[in-house]
């Protein structure tokens, strides 16, 4: 199923992103786990989203394009491709070394989207996901500070 998609959404950015992929670090029937960082979100997805509309818009249009690519390595060199959700957004977080735009709030709002965004869209292309979000969240959706380096690293 992937492989019949792919033609139809892969974009030159994300054909060219694949070929990269595979040319530098994938070979035939080698398994891999893309992760979609929490840095994305954290320091750059409060900055893009309104150039697409709505956050929602940005997610998805994030997601499908990163699975698309990865679909695309998995119908080349035939490996088992997955996606790993976004962790929880860290709470309290005031080091230069982490740059932060939006509120914990909004975070957590934009981390949980684009988790939506990834795992519908690796349903339609029949590759994996894998959630690190719910065992590293605490009951109000935020980092677990027991579970991290008491920054933003699990």
């Amino acid at each position: 199923m992937a492989a019949s998609l792919v033609g139809k959404t892969l974009g030159p950015r994300s054909k060219r992103f694949a070929k990269q992929i595979i040319g530098l670090i994938m070979r035939e029937h080698d398994n891999a786990l893309f992760f979609f960082g929490e840095i994305d979100v954290r320091a750059h997805f409060g900055n893009h989203w309104r150039g697409y509309g709505t956050s929602t818009d940005l997610a998805h249009a994030l997601a499908y394009r990163a699975v698309a690519a990865g679909a695309s390595v998995a119908a080349i060199t035939g490996a088992q491709v997955g996606f790993a959700s976004v962790t929880p957004p860290a709470v309290g977080v005031n080091d230069p070394a982490f740059p932060t735009f939006g509120s914990i709030s909004e975070r957590l709002e934009w981390t949980l989207l684009v988790n939506a965004e990834l795992a519908s869209a690796c349903r339609v292309f029949g590759v994996d996901f894998v959630d690190f979000f719910a065992p590293y969240a605490h009951g109000s959706g935020h980092l677990d500070p027991s579970l991290s380096d008491g920054t933003v690293h699990i």
